[in-house]
């Protein structure tokens, strides 16, 4: 399933029970009830015999479907445990188990298995049922993995039934199924041997010579424990006398004792061979040769396994072995004993073994405990950047990985991903004194950006993309960095430059599929379309972000954002409806770790309040927004406000200062964007230096219009018409100009908010137009003016029209000319033009067909 990924599959298998195992009626009574209850705990001692009952119970209940999971420390982890616990119940998935692998697979935000967990939860609900055993079930307490499996037990089917085998309590909120009557409990005391049980399990399954009365002393000793009867029948075979002792001893004193007498008893071969493979989760013949450099180790195994040295075998068929846990933990604490050096060196060759065989995870584990970083930087490499190597890479010291740049910059990106960003902020802390000031330094730097950290004393400066190439990245790498240098060069305002590695970045992800770099890709570029004014190319975008969506659902946590960045081309396009409703969904899907994107949730709330002359809820939204301290820090972020502060009203004059100080006398640091002069003209104008303004404005459009930044262009045409109509300095031809040339910007993507945030002068300038020189227009563009027109009377839906509007309309309505119409009414072609203008805008319509049936809905018309 995983790229680099080698499951350990023996895991997945149910140990057999042993030979003449003890059948424990009042328990097996109990397990009756495992069918009929969703959660059963099983919850003893090590050695207490809960697998063995279970796999015992099994047995006997062919006709019953189990799955089982052997976990240990290294599932403690939430992709570990659900990838294993995927590969255990694939059988019941049907047909769209490899969906869901692959969903899993590109999985690297812990917030997001959620949605894998319940495109899970309906699949099963299709399965036949089934029984899932988790034994040892007490190592699982990543508090992630723990809230995300009380989930899926709690949205499981009714088919599907847990049982837990643990040590201790599970660190799981059962107390629904408690309430319920749908658990089921076997404590340690129910697990203690009774007198009997002992001396059955003593003389049958263990084959001890022992008698009833001395099973029952050792069962007292023991306290019915199982795994310290089968130690002191161990003791009996090698020593022939049972140490019968009138003190109990703790378990964990029994276990070192009793191992201690064993180990002494096998020959020091053995013994050397005990302690050197102690180290491994899983052994076969060739690996134990390869770390021993010897041949026949098997014979060694087969031996060992006669004298019942808790030699576990988890495949038969393929030979493979471990410890049992307890004998195990005592090997390694015997294997600790040994000097560092020693043990660094033996740990480095079970690494190169399990790297060679092709376990990769194995091999890196044991880098990590010979502290050879190196080299386990090395095999996280061949993982090819999949979430397990991602999750082997976070715990390497950064020392060693300051001299790759590309896993410093995964390393980055991963914790991103896991919203970890006090964990990012620390990397580039360290990183920060380690590494050359480059292009790659600044592009690392700026990450800090999408933290919601502030821009100060940051250099805005991506490098070129010769640069990048030059760097020895993976392609992975090379493509994040691409997304982050776009989001540079917007800041920048060099959008062909930032589109142009936009497309670099979907040209590398091609390669290797990765969704989310593709879900990045594809916001970012619809952000720059944005400002560029090609709503029609984002549409576009946005429908593509959609299938993307749809088809990985892990995404979904991100579908905010989508949502958001959509309702803002609605927004242009003054489509409030439709803007609306995405508003909404976006509200319901608000991750509260993205501050950045409650930020534009907000911004673009209060932008939608001015739209609809809601003044009143744009102030409160503006409250909202200013309470995010970070859009003080940087002047980048003051326009912004101030730009929609001037618009409703009431503009910080601390802010206003700090502003102008910027553009005037603080520019060393980096250069004011398209946005800032165009909020600095409109100062200017307020506070009467309107020649400055003009002359500002005149530079802005020299720029905008050579490259085609249509947004921007559009906003500083129609401000150059409300400045000049202001004192009525302006000609009549030169507005009359300028209102064409937005007209010709606007019509194609349908950009109309600008006109409707820069009020009343721009609507009379449109009807002036219209009166003079709608012959020159073009179909589309006149009728983007009549449906921009008819916005200013969206607000008064129940205004009327005059006496006058009534009889053009009637007489518009027998399909009259506007020659016709001002003969019959004895009026100029001008003054029916201006009335039609009027009468659309109040009927809400953009043309003559559309005026004449809203008349007649209206009763406005015979």
């Amino acid at each position: 399933m995983k790229d680099g990924v080698k499951l350990i599959t023996t895991k997945l298998k149910a140990p057999a029970p042993r030979k003449n195992y003890v059948r424990r009626e009042a328990l097996f009574d109990k397990l009756e009830l495992v069918p009929e209850r969703k959660v059963t705990v099983v919850q003893g001692a090590a050695g207490s015999g809960k697998t063995t009952l279970i796999t015992s119970y099994m047995k006997e209940h062919p006709e019953l479907t189990f799955r089982w999971i052997a976990l240990d420390a290294d599932n403690n982890d939430l992709f570990s445990f659900w990838f294993y616990l995927l590969e255990a119940i694939k059988a019941d998935l049907g047909g769209h188990v490899d969906d869901l692998y692959s969903i899993f697979d590109a999985l690297p935000q812990k917030h997001e298995m959620d949605n894998l967990l319940i495109l899970l939860v309906n699949q099963l609900a299709a399965a036949e049922g089934f029984t899932l055993v988790l034994d040892d079930f007490h190592t699982m307490e990543d508090p992630d993995l723990l809230r995300t499996f009380e989930f899926f037990i709690k949205y499981c089917p009714e088919s599907v039934r847990f049982v837990l085998l643990t040590r201790e309590a599970p660190k799981l909120y059962l107390g629904e199924w408690m309430v319920s009557g749908q658990y089921l409990e076997i404590g340690e005391q129910d697990l203690k041997f009774s007198a009997s049980e002992a001396a059955q399990f003593l003389q049958d399954t263990l084959g001890a010579q022992v008698d009833e009365e001395t099973a029952s002393r050792l069962n007292e000793l023991t306290e019915g424990w199982a795994g310290g009867l089968q130690l002191m029948a161990l003791a009996q075979t090698h020593q022939k006398a049972l140490p019968l002792s009138e003190t109990k001893g703790l378990n964990k004193y029994m276990i070192n004792y009793l191992s201690n007498e064993i180990l002494s008893s096998v020959s020091p071969e053995e013994k050397q061979f005990l302690i050197r493979t102690s180290i491994l989760n899983y052994f076969n013949e060739s690996i134990c040769n390869r770390l021993l450099n010897k041949e026949a180790s098997q014979s060694l195994i087969n031996s060992l396994s006669d004298k019942n040295m808790f030699i576990v075998t988890i495949d038969e068929d393929e030979g493979v072995y471990r410890y049992h846990h307890l004998f195990g933990e005592f090997l390694r604490w015997k294997f600790s004993e040994w000097d560092d050096e020693s043990k660094r060196e033996w740990h480095g060759q079970a690494a190169a073994i399990y790297e060679q065989v092709g376990d990769l995870e194995e091999s890196v584990k044991h880098y990590f405990q010979a502290g050879f970083y190196r080299e386990a930087l090395l095999v996280i490499v061949k993982m090819r950047h999949t979430v397990t190597g991602w999750t082997y890479l976070r715990q390497v010291p950064l020392e060693y990985l300051v001299d790759s740049r590309d896993l410093v910059f995964q390393r980055l990106f991963y914790h991103f991903c896991n919203l970890e960003f006090e964990v990012c902020r620390q990397i580039l802390d360290d990183v920060s004194a380690r590494v050359e000031e480059d292009a790659f330094w600044n592009i690392l730097q700026f990450t800090r950006f999408f933290m919601d950290e502030g821009l100060h004393d940051l250099e805005i400066d991506p490098g070129t993309t010769d640069e990048i190439e030059r760097m020895d990245l993976s392609d992975v790498t090379k493509a994040i960095i691409y997304l982050t240098s776009s989001m540079l060069l917007g800041l920048r305002d060099q959008y062909a430059e930032a589109l142009e590695c936009i497309n670099k970045a979907i040209r590398l992800e091609s390669r290797f599929h990765n969704p989310y770099i593709r879900y990045f890709a594809l916001t970012c570029q619809s952000q720059l379309l944005e400002s560029l004014g090609e709503l029609n190319q984002c549409q576009r975008v946005y429908e593509s972000l959609s299938r993307l969506l749809e088809n990985h659902r892990y995404l979904a946590p991100l579908s905010a954002n989508s949502l958001i960045g959509e309702a803002g081309i609605y927004m242009k396009m003054m489509r409030l409806d439709k803007a609306e409703q995405l508003f909404e969904q976006a509200r319901l899907k608000l991750p509260t770790e993205y501050l950045s994107m409650e930020r534009g949730y907000i911004h673009n709330r209060m932008e939608m309040c001015l739209l609809q002359k809601d003044k009143p809820g744009a102030a409160q939204w503006m409250k909202r927004l200013t309470s995010f301290q970070i859009l003080y820090q940087h002047p980048l972020y003051h326009s912004a406000l101030l730009k929609y502060q001037m618009l409703a009203g009431e503009v910080e004059p601390d802010l206003l200062r700090s502003f102008i100080e910027w553009m005037e006398h603080g520019q060393d640091t980096c250069t004011p964007r398209y946005d800032d002069q165009l909020v600095y003209v409109r100062i200017l104008f307020r506070r009467g230096d309107k020649e400055q303004a003009l002359a500002c404005l005149e530079d802005l459009l020299k720029n905008v219009r050579k490259h085609k930044i249509k947004f921007i262009l559009i906003e500083a045409i129609l401000l150059k018409v409300a400045i000049l109509d202001a004192d009525g300095t302006g000609s009549e031809r030169e507005l009359l100009n300028l209102a064409r040339e937005a007209i010709h910007y606007s019509f194609a993507n349908g950009i109309a908010s600008p006109y409707v945030l820069e009020g009343d002068t721009v609507r009379k300038a449109l009807i002036v137009f219209m009166r003079e020189r709608e012959k020159d227009l073009l179909p589309k563009e006149k009728q983007f003016v009549h449906f921009v027109l008819s916005l200013w009377s969206q607000d008064k839906p129940e205004e009327s029209l005059s006496e006058r509007e009534l009889e053009v309309l009637r007489v518009l309505s027998t399909g009259l000319s506007n020659k016709e119409i001002g003969e019959r009414l004895c009026i100029s072609v001008a003054t029916v033009k201006t009335h039609i203008i009027k009468i659309y805008a109040k009927l809400h319509v953009s043309n003559r067909m559309e005026a004449v049936e809203k008349g007649r809905q209206l009763g406005l018309l015979q």
